[in-house]
């Protein structure tokens, strides 16, 4: 006999007492006897480049082993390389960051900074994975 699993996405408010709480993504899985909920993560990985080398390698690899059904996952790179291309074929979501340079100037790095703090005010990741050469 065949089972029918139904899957539902709703969103939640992890504590309704703020009112600044981020809604989280919710699955909810039914299969007619029993009922579990899987809260997914929201991962946030940050490249300095986006072009392919060791540290683009790993994350692709780590993004891409990471179960989809627990974990949501994002990827954030400074210009416009192949990584992106990578990403988009596993179907993960990319951020180009504008601002994000190899540069010794203060002020490209402070703006690389504000452009970092707006993403992660944005985004709310629970985890941050930051992986740079510099």
């Amino acid at each position: 006999m065949e089972k029918i699993v139904y899957t539902t996405i709703f969103m939640e408010n992890v504590n309704p007492t703020l009112r600044s709480s981020t809604p989280r993504l919710r699955l909810e899985e039914i299969d007619g006897e029993r009922s579990r909920t899987i809260n997914r993560k929201k991962i946030l990985f940050i490249v300095t480049q986006s072009e392919m080398g060791g540290a683009q390698r790993y994350v692709y690899e780590v993004a891409r082993l990471l179960d989809k059904n627990r974990y949501e996952v994002l990827v954030a790179a400074g210009g416009d390389g192949e990584f992106f291309e990578k990403l988009h074929n596993i179907n993960i979501k990319t951020i180009q960051l504008k601002q994000m340079r190899r540069t010794p100037w203060p002020w490209q790095i402070t703006k690389s900074i504000w452009e970092i703090c707006d993403l992660l005010k944005k985004e709310r990741p629970d985890i941050l994975f930051l992986c740079s050469t510099t």
